[in-house]
């Protein structure tokens, strides 16, 4: 018998709760509350992880592009999920973050009227918005 295992997780869990940066956003159960926190490090260029919840599949998707960083996510109906953006490399905040062809966040702060998106705010250089269910596609500059 091997005793060269390990018993309560695996390396998987390190791709999709840390590089995709899928999981729970406090203690209510069902993943009622989502966050979404993505890690890009080093010289990765684009991740795309997905969980299947009780509540649906969430999906986080990033990738590094010429203009900046794009992570699109998917949070199930029933669910609302705090979406971190990180900061640029130099670890300066995003000045520019569009859903679609809407600004979300410009020059410090939010954009209200994009559909699903409730509100964002600066935190440690992290932009985090906080949206209903629905797919999002974020692009930050």
């Amino acid at each position: 018998n091997s005793h060269n295992h390990i018993m309560y997780g695996t390396v998987d869990s390190w791709f999709y709760r840390t590089l995709a940066g899928i999981g729970r956003a406090d203690d209510t159960p069902g993943f009622r509350r989502i966050r979404i926190r993505p890690y890009p490090v080093g010289d990765l260029r684009h991740v795309e992880a997905s969980l299947d919840s009780d509540r649906g599949t969430i999906r986080s998707a990033w990738q590094r592009t010429a203009e900046g960083f794009e992570l699109s996510v998917t949070v199930p109906v029933g669910s609302e999920a705090e979406i971190w953006v990180p900061p640029r490399s130099n670890g300066s905040g995003r000045k520019r973050i569009e859903e679609g062809d809407q600004a979300v966040w410009d020059d410090g702060s939010y954009h209200d009227g994009v559909e699903g998106i409730r509100g964002a705010e600066l935190t440690d250089g992290w932009v985090m918005i906080t949206v209903g269910s629905g797919d999002f596609t974020f692009r930050a500059s």
